[in-house]
């Protein structure tokens, strides 16, 4: 079924975006505005990474002190579109990886989006998702745990909302799955540092069901446990691909596979036979 909003233009289709997650660490961005939905972004940007080039006429003091923060990173051109696009920097625009036109002025975004898209820009353009190669989300951030919240660009203001139920319904679990990431992050990153051959394995594993059922009944300790088993069992030499290979004789027995309760010999540990 089609989306579709009514403008007072004609009726708009709407594209359905594709979620996903880009690394823009050190990577040049430019954004066109100075007023608060620029600022917002421009926030999540800085936390990015990113190099950001600000076009920005007028500008809140809460940006331009973010400005000077963060001048390594941000700088503010006080130019026109048009007058940006006559600057070195405009007549470069290929250097930039992503541009978010977030200017209250309509013709102002468009303007620049045209040759943005000449020079294959992806670009955002504020309340103009028929007109955008991406849309930008509501986020909730916690370390390396973010959940984005998307309308493909038709109402903010529910993406807000929503992102701000979740917050409320999962607030003392944040905490603990973050924690736990960087728990992970740091076996993996160790494992990788060590094995970097075997790094596909161990994350092929960490795809099993015992993984998943741990995560999901937040027994992270129990997580974690597995998270080392399947670590040792690949540098024990044992690694048979699927869930249903089955060990012999002569090959080393995976202690992830083997039930807790259940002893090598198939006795039941304490118990009576």
């Amino acid at each position: 079924m089609t989306n579709t909003y009514s403008t007072n233009r004609a009726a708009v289709t709407i594209r359905n975006f594709y979620p996903h997650a880009v690394n823009l660490k050190d990577r040049k961005v430019l954004v066109l505005g100075g007023g608060t939905q620029a600022y917002g972004e421009i926030l999540r940007l800085v936390d990015a990474g990113c190099f950001l080039t600000i076009i920005a006429l007028h500008t809140s003091p809460e940006l331009c002190e973010l400005a000077i923060t963060h001048a390594s990173r941000a700088q503010i051109v006080a130019l026109s579109p048009e007058a940006f696009l006559e600057s070195a920097a405009g007549k470069n625009l290929q250097q930039f990886e992503l541009a978010f036109l977030l200017s209250e002025n309509e013709s102002d975004n468009l303007a620049l989006a045209k040759s943005l898209k000449a020079a294959a820009v992806p670009t955002q353009v504020l309340y103009q998702p028929e007109q955008s190669d991406f849309v930008g989300a509501s986020p909730l951030k916690r370390g390396h745990l973010k959940i984005a919240v998307s309308t493909d660009g038709l109402c903010s203001p529910l993406e807000r909302a929503i992102a701000r139920r979740i917050e409320e319904l999962f607030v003392y679990d944040f905490d603990h799955y973050s924690l736990f990431l960087s728990a992970v992050e740091e076996k993996l990153q160790a494992f990788k540092a060590s094995n970097g051959s075997e790094f596909c394995k161990l994350n092929q594993r960490l795809e099993r069901e015992d993984f998943y059922q741990a995560i999901s009944r937040k027994n992270f300790e129990e997580a974690l446990r597995l998270v080392d088993n399947h670590i040792d069992a690949i540098k024990n030499g044992y690694d048979f691909g699927d869930e249903g290979a089955s060990s012999s004789d002569d090959e080393p027995e995976d202690p992830v596979r083997r039930p807790r309760n259940i002893a090598k010999t198939g006795e039941m540990k304490g118990g009576n036979q």
